[in-house]
């Protein structure tokens, strides 16, 4: 049986091995911008392959925010599990289920100089919930999943 996300490349990319898709750039799937400004992103957090793409540290934290969304309990007060190197004070108080409503821009201090409306007009995120939910992400772990079965 074959696996086919051609949907989600520009045609030229269309029918390649997962192999092959996780070494070329973010910009084989269709509707990420071909821009100096993702460029200039992609630069700067490192993400240049799909592969890169794949384990990007502020994807996969508010991937990993939602879902500990769904099975978090009360927080005790005096734990010493937390996630201040990557999201800002006073979100990081917060349940996940409350973060995934905050501004990205605001919450990911290394994002901070990526204004909301770079990050919408990119990516069309705003909160962490939609950083989770970005199919750029989603697509790129499911190429970099399966190619060394390719």
């Amino acid at each position: 049986m074959s696996i086919d996300i051609n949907y989600a490349l520009n045609g030229a990319h269309r029918g390649k091995a997962f192999s092959v898709l996780q070494t070329l750039p973010p910009t084989i799937f269709k509707g990420l911008p071909q821009s100096s400004t993702f460029t200039d992103f992609a630069e700067e957090f490192d993400i240049d392959t799909v592969l890169k793409f794949s384990k990007w540290k502020h994807y996969l934290t508010a991937k990993y925010i939602k879902q500990g969304s769904l099975v978090e309990g009360t927080r005790d007060s005096s734990s010493e599990m937390n996630i201040d190197e990557i999201i800002a004070s006073p979100y990081n108080l917060e349940t996940f289920a409350d973060m995934l409503s905050v501004d990205v821009a605001d919450a990911m201090p290394e994002l901070a100089s990526w204004n909301t409306s770079v990050l919408l007009n990119m990516f069309d995120v705003v909160t962490i919930g939609d950083l989770a939910n970005l199919d750029f992400g989603k697509w790129s772990e499911l190429i970099v999943t399966f190619a060394p079965f390719n």
